[in-house]
């Protein structure tokens, strides 16, 4: 057995953060049903067992979070485009609308210096946002 098998095989233990997106037509309408699957045979102690659930809820919150707070938004975006290489964009543009309007554009024909020039800027306005607050 490999490791990729062991990773796709559900364990008791598992705690599973279920992403199901409402589609019409075979098309995504930008809405997601987002659920937290526990096995009921879970071995875990009580007190484990809601540390984890309360961490997987947590993660859950990060999304209505994310479309009432623009900063968190962006500074989520750009994490996920910055440090995880499966996610940078390969075409020219990314528009993500939001249903409320909303629009976040990433330009993508910046080299990787300026991408990470760009990266040490948004970290500094974070930093100096929370100074302010």
């Amino acid at each position: 057995m490999t490791k990729q098998d062991d990773y796709q095989r559900p364990r008791d233990e598992d705690f599973n953060i279920r992403v199901r997106p409402s589609v019409i037509d075979g098309v995504w309408t930008g809405e997601v049903d987002i659920s937290i699957v526990a096995n009921a045979d879970n071995e875990l102690d009580d007190e484990s067992y809601e540390q984890v659930m309360h961490f997987c809820t947590m993660m859950c919150a990060t999304v209505p979070l994310m479309e009432q707070d623009e900063k968190l938004r962006d500074y989520v975006h750009e994490y996920v485009i910055s440090n995880i290489p499966e996610q940078k964009p390969q075409s020219n543009g990314v528009d993500i609308t939001h249903e409320d309007g909303n629009v976040i554009r990433h330009p993508l024909d910046k080299t990787a210096e300026e991408c990470n020039q760009d990266k040490l800027d948004f970290d500094e306005k974070m930093r100096l946002a929370e100074d302010l607050e």
